[in-house]
């Protein structure tokens, strides 16, 4: 038995000792295959093997390929082996096999050679001894192996600029290498064609372009200027390929023309489809049928990102979402809507504002992530779990738009009939938006504050904020209907102090119409409720999030 003492670090300042570990000394039981060329894998099980650093075969030197247990390893032979016994050796000690490898070289003969070979793919040989080859070159580039047997070899095809090749074959014949040619080999190199796009004109960030052509499954980026977009579409008969025009703060507001390109073999091919690529950038993003599902054991929709129109499940949270938060143990906020003292603008800004959506006992929410700290935690079967009690990192508050408003009235009526434009969108918009009345003060008799935990339903109070789905008569009644609200969506620059909901502390707005909502608390306990919802977001902060804390 090998025995002794180690030290393991169990914080900053103290140690964690652990006396007289042991494990067993390695033992050879078997192995496999018996026999075999240079690089045959060899199945050894066995004790102990965990600690094994280096093997031989007959003294030479041979490869430990994989560990697969404490009982089992895999080695690979090499040509500085030769037929003998195998050697395992530890920090400590070397065992022996009882029983010998055998070392064979066969000939390699290839009898069947592939039809075309066509960069990128696989190509099959067919003969015999296959497995003894070691290399295959294409001209001066060696190629990798995907997979050999004694009567197959699999390649793929390297990137060649070359019409034509000559392949060399190595293999090894118990002294040297020997090598074998195929000469004059035509090779084909399939590239992206573009024939046509659709639309040509009136396209939009955030909307979709389709290419018709040629070998387009085998595009691997797109990018506008220096702007990658995002491929949505690539069937596998390469005829077609739709991708989203992304927004960057490098575009500006209105007409932007940039450079197409389409990028394949792994960057080697560049297809300039149109050197002047013209697409719009509205003032605002607009973002249609959105859909946001309650908490679930299922891989549903989530987290809402208002700035790029993506939607998460709760798996993606610690690394797409809110990685801030994740990183600081959900210590983003010190109370609600209050940031950390620790927390900069800089990291505050970093993480995209976002929206969530849940079912509680009292019926459905939408919900701003720095409102509360119990929230979050809804979503406990996600990975990494976020079942702690954490907050969120943007600040984020709602207030449903009153119909007997004049000013809210006009917003809502070109938001439902489709006239809303940009001309429309402008800070002045928050001029006739009130945030303060309640009650009597307000056009309707609700509150006019906005909330972060904003729910469906509320009874009718003086204190409560305007619901969102004002035919409820109940909080968890099962329904299926269009609400048909208008929402004010506020995005809050950082706060350290006491938040106070002004619109000189907005960075952006915008509003949602929430044209869908499902409920049913019968189905998982409500966790499979969503809402469907437009939105209409401001593109460029109110504020400099640049600015430092």
């Amino acid at each position: 038995m090998l025995t002794g003492t180690t030290l393991l670090t169990a914080s900053c300042n103290e140690e964690l000792r652990i006396d007289g570990y042991s494990q067993p000394e390695p033992v050879i039981n078997s192995f496999s295959p018996s026999s075999g060329p240079v690089g045959t894998l060899i199945t050894v099980k066995g004790e102990g093997l965990g600690s094994i650093r280096s093997a031989k075969i007959n003294g030479g030197e041979v490869a430990v390929k994989h560990m697969i247990s404490v009982n089992e390893i895999v080695l690979q032979t090499t040509s500085a082996g030769s037929t003998g016994v195998i050697t395992l050796e530890n920090a400590d000690c070397a065992v022996q096999s009882t029983e010998k490898f055998t070392y064979t070289y066969p000939t390699p003969s290839i009898t069947t050679y592939p039809p075309t070979y066509t960069v990128g793919e696989l190509a099959v040989f067919f003969g015999s001894g296959l497995d003894a080859i070691q290399s295959v070159k294409f001209n001066t580039t060696e190629t990798l192996i995907v997979e050999k047997s004694p009567t197959e070899l699999i390649v793929k095809i390297p990137d060649l600029r070359e019409s034509t090749a000559d392949i060399t074959f190595a293999y090894y014949d118990g002294s040297s290498e020997i090598t074998f040619q195929k000469n004059g080999i035509h090779i084909v190199r399939l590239v992206p064609q573009v024939t046509s796009l659709s639309p040509t004109t009136d396209i939009v960030t955030g909307s979709e372009v389709t290419a018709e052509g040629m070998f387009l499954h085998l595009v691997e980026k797109v990018t506008i200027g220096d702007v990658e977009a995002r491929i949505t579409g690539q069937p596998e008969n390469g005829q077609s390929l739709t991708f989203r025009v992304a927004d960057d703060p490098s575009f500006t507001d209105g007409n932007n023309t940039r450079k197409l390109r389409f990028f394949s073999l792994n960057g080697t091919e560049i297809l300039d489809v149109d050197d002047n690529f013209t697409f719009f950038v509205p003032s605002f993003y607009t973002w249609k049928n959105a859909n946001l599902n309650a908490h679930s054991t299922s891989k549903l929709n989530h987290f809402f990102c208002l700035d790029t129109g993506d939607t998460y499940v709760a798996a993606d949270f610690a690394t797409s979402v809110d990685p801030l938060t994740m990183s600081l143990n959900g210590a983003v906020c010190s109370a609600k809507n209050q940031l950390a003292a620790s927390v900069t603008a800089a990291q505050y800004y970093a993480v995209k504002p976002y929206i969530f959506f849940a079912y509680l006992g009292s019926g459905c929410y939408f919900y701003g992530p720095a409102n509360n700290n119990n929230r979050i935690s809804n979503f406990k079967n996600s990975n990494p779990d976020l079942s702690a009690s954490i907050y969120g990192t943007p600040i984020i508050l709602y207030r449903t738009l009153c119909e007997m408003n004049p000013a809210e009235k006009v917003i809502i009526d070109k938001i439902k009939g489709g006239t809303f434009s940009s001309s429309d969108f402008t800070p002045a918009l928050l001029d006739d938006i009130d945030l303060t009345k309640t009650g009597a003060a307000s056009e309707d008799g609700w509150s006019n504050i906005p909330n972060g935990e904003f729910g469906a339903f509320k009874a009718t109070s003086a204190t409560n904020h305007r619901p969102w789905a004002p035919t409820l008569t109940n909080a968890t009644e099962t329904v299926d209907i269009d609400p048909g609200t208008v929402v004010l969506v506020m995005y809050f620059k950082p706060n350290w102090e006491t938040f106070k909901a002004d619109t000189e502390n907005i960075c952006k707005f915008g509003f949602i119409h929430i044209t869908k909502l499902v409920q049913d608390k019968t189905v998982e306990s409500g966790r499979q409720n969503n809402a469907t919802f437009d939105v209409y977001w401001q593109r460029t902060p109110v504020t400099d999030t640049t600015a430092a804390k």
